[in-house]
């Protein structure tokens, strides 16, 4: 989905010179094991959950850096973005 959407900018905004992404990369609960109960997660759980999210993030990232080359690009990190976060 997002290969598509930079291949609509590409088509659509030529001369584009920078693009803001606005955060939250990651959806609620993406990289967190469901649990039955209180949501309690040991700090091992959490940063698994955190380098699981900055490689979502990267991912986007590169994927956007690759097919707008000549954009500066300006990336927000959102709520959803941090270490504890459902």
């Amino acid at each position: 989905m997002l290969r598509l959407a930079l291949q609509r900018i590409q088509e659509t905004e030529a001369g584009l010179n920078a693009l803001i992404i606005t955060g939250d990369f990651v959806k609620h609960g993406t990289v967190l094991p469901e649990l039955k109960g209180p949501k309690t997660y040991s700090f091992e759980v959490l940063e698994d959950s955190f380098t699981r999210q900055r490689a979502l993030i990267a991912e986007g990232m590169e994927i956007v850096l690759r097919e707008l080359p000549e954009v500066e690009v300006f990336p927000v990190i959102g709520n959803n973005d941090v270490i504890v976060h459902d």
